[in-house]
């Protein structure tokens, strides 16, 4: 028997352990968020410095494609979705039901933050996304396509019974978003190799189109490039070059917003305000700090009792 209870206090102290440890990281996450966020101020995406910035503004779909939401097919500008299938029995309750995942994903398509004063790539890769809209519904059949409910699509939840529960998370054009993160400014210019890999690109592409070579450059029909033609062909591929060069600086700038590369400076994409983002992780860092208290008192009261 005492082996026994000292089998059981191992594992109370060890579930004790780790959810003080767990807690623990969480509360600090959750303040570090806190004081990022309040002691960086807002930017105007015209006026923005190149690195941690914090912008407002309007969610626009970037490009001419509309996205949308693959279950509902709502018109969005990013959207994360889920199937889950019931695995309890058939009597047990919505809230005590076991689920498991059937498919889920989330869009990786880039779109645009308007804030007035210009417009900024948002590129969702890697970024904590608080969803402006978030449904939820149930139905017996795993294809639910063409059997989602119209008021979902203006609705936080609808709870029914079902074996298959869909979740389905957007943010759609208009949506008004607070970001953080990296903020960086490039031309096409930047986009291009150097004169040098261009020239030389160039030059391979003309070498492997003999005949428009000959019939360029070939003055004398003789049939072949010689030194002094080859210069020509040169110095017209140098003159391309340098216009391509000239018309790409004369496009205006494109910022884009991304994940910091500093991984103590968060990625926030969120319809949430500042001062709300800042509450909710207020609470998330008192309630990890409650977690963490009377997880160790669970274990100081398990080492009094058993060890």
């Amino acid at each position: 028997m005492p082996e026994i209870v000292s089998d059981h206090a191992l594992i109370f102290m060890v579930i004790s352990a780790v959810l003080m440890v767990a807690s623990f990281i969480f509360a600090f996450i959750s303040w570090h968020k806190v004081r990022v966020i309040e002691d960086t101020p807002t930017s105007r995406i015209r006026s923005a410095h190149q690195g941690f910035v914090e912008l407002v503004g309007n969610a626009e779909k970037l490009g001419f494609e509309p996205l949308h939401a693959p279950i509902t097919m709502t018109p969005c500008v990013w959207y994360r979705y889920k199937v889950e299938e019931r695995n309890s029995g058939e009597g047990s309750s919505q809230v005590a039901a076991n689920w498991s995942t059937v498919q889920s994903g989330q869009s990786e398509a880039m779109f645009l933050l308007d804030d007035e004063t210009g417009k900024c790539i948002i590129d969702p890769e890697g970024a904590q996304i608080i969803p402006t809209m978030r449904d939820v519904w149930y139905s017996d059949s795993s294809n639910s396509m063409h059997d989602v409910p119209m008021f979902t699509r203006k609705s936080k939840s609808f709870i029914f019974g079902g074996r298959y529960r869909f979740t389905e998370e957007r943010i759609e054009h208009g949506d008004h978003l607070y970001v953080i993160g990296n903020f960086h400014s490039q031309s096409a210019e930047a986009d291009m190799p150097t004169k040098e890999e261009a020239l030389r690109e160039l030059l391979n592409q003309w070498k492997k189109d003999r005949d428009m070579l000959l019939a360029r450059f070939d003055a004398n029909r003789d049939g072949k490039i010689d030194e002094q033609e080859w210069a020509e062909v040169r110095a017209a591929a140098q003159a391309q070059i340098a216009k391509e060069y000239n018309e790409a600086m004369l496009l205006p700038q494109y910022h884009i917003m991304s994940k910091p590369e500093n991984k103590r400076q968060p990625y926030i994409i969120s319809h949430l305000s500042e001062h709300e983002l800042t509450r909710k992780h207020r609470w998330t860092a008192t309630g990890s700090l409650v977690g963490f208290f009377a997880s160790g008192s669970f274990l100081v009261w398990v080492v009094m009792h058993y060890i």
